[in-house]
C-alpha cells in the first residue's frame, strides 16, 4: 500500500475531494462548481505587478487559502482512512511530500496562466505603440492620467535639468497622492522635485493648488497655467 502509486492515487482523490467540496465550505459567493472556481483562480488568483506578485482574492477567498484548504483535507481524509482501517495505510511522511507536490504543481499552473494573461495584457499596452501611446494606455485611472499629463505639460515649458519645488494641497503622506508624488517625481526627470541638487529651486511647480497665483512669491514669474489648479512660475532673473 505504500508504494508511490497508490499514495500519489489517494493524494489525487484527496485534492478532487477538496476541490468538490471547497465552494460548499469557503465563502465563495455564488460560484457553486468546483470547475468555475478553479476556473476564476486560474484566470484571477495572483495579481502580477511591476515589482511584486500578490495572490488576488476571488469572492473573500485566496488562492493560498484554497491550497490550505485542499491541504487540510488530504490530512483529514488520511487520518479517517488510518482511524476507519485501524492501522496505518500510508507512511506519513511519503504522503504529505506527495499531496505537497501535487499542491505545488497546481500552484505553477495557476501562476503560468495568471502571467500568460499579464503577458497579453503588457503587449497590448506597448507593442507597436510609441512612447506616449504607452504611458496613455497604462495610465488609465484618473490619478494616474493627471499626474502623467502634468508632468507633459512641465517638460514642454522646462527644458533640461532643473531644481524645482513642487506646491499641492493634496497631503503627499497618504495615498492616492503619496503614490502620485512619486510618480511625477519619476515622469519629470531630469526636473528634480525631491532636491536631490541642493540649491534654490529655479521654478516652482502648482499642482492641485487652489488658487495657485495667490502663492506665487514677488521673486517667481508665472510662464505656464493649465486649468485653474495647475501652473509653472519661475525665478525672476
Amino acid at each position: 500500500m505504500n508504494s508511490a502509486r497508490n499514495i500519489t492515487i489517494f493524494c489525487i482523490l484527496s485534492v478532487v475531494i477538496g476541490m468538490v467540496i471547497a465552494p460548499y465550505i469557503m465563502p465563495t459567493g455564488d460560484i457553486k462548481n468546483p470547475l468555475l472556481l478553479f476556473g476564476e483562480f486560474a484566470r484571477n488568483g495572483y495579481y502580477f505587478n511591476h515589482n511584486y506578485v500578490n495572490p488576488a482574492v476571488v469572492h473573500k477567498v485566496s488562492f493560498q487559502k484554497y491550497l490550505y484548504f485542499l491541504f487540510f483535507i488530504g490530512v483529514i481524509l488520511f487520518l479517517c482512512l488510518n482511524i476507519i482501517l485501524r492501522r496505518r495505510v500510508f507512511n506519513a511522511y511519503r504522503t504529505m511530500l506527495h499531496l505537497g507536490i501535487i499542491l505545488f504543481i497546481l500552484t505553477s499552473m495557476v501562476q503560468i496562466f495568471n502571467f500568460y494573461a499579464y503577458y497579453l495584457s503588457e503587449r497590448d499596452a506597448f507593442y507597436g505603440r510609441s512612447l506616449l501611446e504607452s504611458n496613455l494606455e497604462i495610465n488609465r485611472t484618473p490619478h494616474k492620467r493627471l499626474t502623467f499629463e502634468y508632468s507633459l505639460f512641465c517638460h514642454q515649458h522646462i527644458k533640461g535639468p532643473a531644481r524645482a519645488k513642487f506646491i499641492s494641497d493634496m497631503d503627499i503622506n497618504r495615498d492616492p497622492y503619496m503614490l502620485m508624488h512619486r510618480m511625477m517625481a519619476y515622469y519629470l526627470y531630469p526636473i528634480d522635485i525631491r532636491h536631490v541638487h541642493p540649491g534654490e529651486p529655479e521654478y516652482l511647480l502648482f499642482f492641485l493648488k487652489k488658487d495657485p497665483e495667490q502663492a506665487v512669491p514677488a521673486d517667481y514669474e508665472i510662464i505656464a497655467r493649465q486649468g485653474t489648479n495647475f501652473l509653472i512660475a519661475r525665478k525672476k532673473q
